[in-house]
């Protein structure tokens, strides 16, 4: 049996993306005319985004979906497929970015990995879809790489637990290329297999690139993906795969269907009794993740000593001012009270800040302390 699979992130967040509805009516109808079987979708946070993908992608069979509700503006994965959804769970991540972060806004999305159980004519298949928190490099430095290895991490324990003998397939942005951690935790901890890597040997197979109109500044590289694993009773053989969506919709007013280039994969789907595929405990792969989830618990302990710290201050200088307010000369009285009554709001906000911040920094501590006893308990000290 073929098996025609799609990744794609929409670019749908509100304010930013532009021209979001044709965009996305244009990426409905590409859906419908590619013969695909399974696709999944990334950063569809709008109701009447994901009503136009979904609407017209059921022009070409695709009418069964599946969309994913997370934190404030949801988590924008939306799966959908030519085969009936039986089962779909969804697992957020432990560690998202922070509250305090209004432009690096992965955390009110509430990002995860999504999976839905399909009945397929060769039995069960389980499909996953993902977005793991964005390295920001055009506004700054990677401040959320700790998350984005632990989310990385997440992934791969998440598929591990919930498909043991089903096959499976992952799709998504893993905002990783395939040198780094990220995509070596995914390929290892659960035993994926990169589909455009087996199909097309040394290509770069770039996904996100300023040859996209919407890309002022961005490295060219691939962290689109389509990932496999087989079942007791399914295999996969890859067939094909390629970068996909690369040419401007017609006829829309739109420069691009997104600012990610899509990924397509075909692959031939062989019902037969194998040995799934296994995780590859390779030792270097291990030890580098603990040391990197090792790295991240000391960043927020320090992170959060300095927050607690900056609290204390804040609140101190707050109490002063205030204080003060009564021994203010009067000649001066009135402009002098403006000054301290506004310095005295100043700190008492900033405290807030850190005290959020503080609060922020001790829950990450702690996702970490869990994450680094998980990797024990699998796999030893």
């Amino acid at each position: 049996m073929k098996l025609r699979v799609l990744t794609l992130n929409c670019w749908g967040p509100p304010l930013i993306a532009r021209d979001r509805s044709p965009r996305m009516n244009a990426i409905g109808s590409a859906l419908a005319q590619m013969d695909l079987d399974i696709a999944g979708l990334q950063e569809l946070y709008q109701e009447q985004d994901r009503q136009s993908v979904v609407q017209g992608a059921a022009a070409g069979g695709l009418v069964y979906s599946r969309y994913f509700p997370s934190g404030t503006i949801g988590s924008g994965l939306l799966l959908l497929s030519r085969f009936p959804i039986e089962d779909a769970t969804f697992l957020r991540f432990r560690l998202n970015g922070r509250p305090q972060e209004l432009i690096r806004s992965d955390y009110y999305a509430g990002k995860g990995i999504a999976r839905i159980r399909l009945q397929t004519p060769l039995g069960p298949l389980d499909v996953y879809d993902t977005h793991l928190i964005a390295g920001y490099g055009e506004i700054g430095p990677d401040v959320f790489f700790y998350h984005r290895v632990a989310q990385a991490y997440e992934v791969a324990r998440y598929v591990n637990a919930m498909s043991q003998k089903t096959a499976v397939i992952v799709t998504g942005d893993l905002n990783s290329t395939p040198d780094k951690l990220v995509y070596h935790t995914c390929e290892k901890v659960a035993g994926l297999e990169d589909s455009y890597r087996n199909a097309n040997p040394g290509d770069p197979g770039i996904t996100v690139t300023t040859d996209i109109p919407y890309v002022l500044i961005h490295e060219p590289e691939r962290i689109d993906y389509i990932l496999y694993r087989n079942g007791s009773t399914m295999a996969f053989q890859v067939l094909s795969s390629e970068v996909v969506m690369k040419a401007a919709p017609p006829n829309v007013g739109a420069l691009a269907y997104s600012d990610h280039y899509g990924v397509c994969t075909t692959f031939e789907l062989a019902a037969r009794e194998t040995e799934p595929s296994v995780p590859i405990e390779e030792k270097a792969s291990i030890v580098q993740l603990r040391l990197i989830l090792k790295e991240g618990l000391k960043h927020a302990q320090n992170a959060q000593k300095t927050a607690w710290i900056g609290t204390g201050a804040t609140g101190l200088a707050c109490a002063l001012l205030i204080a003060s307010r009564g021994r203010v000369r009067m000649s001066r009285r009135d402009l002098l009270r403006l000054l301290m009554t506004a310095g005295a709001t100043g700190a008492a906000l900033t405290s807030g800040v850190t005290l959020s911040l503080a609060m922020a920094f001790s829950e990450e501590e702690q996702a970490f302390r869990d994450m680094l006893a998980e990797l024990e308990q699998d796999y030893g000290p």
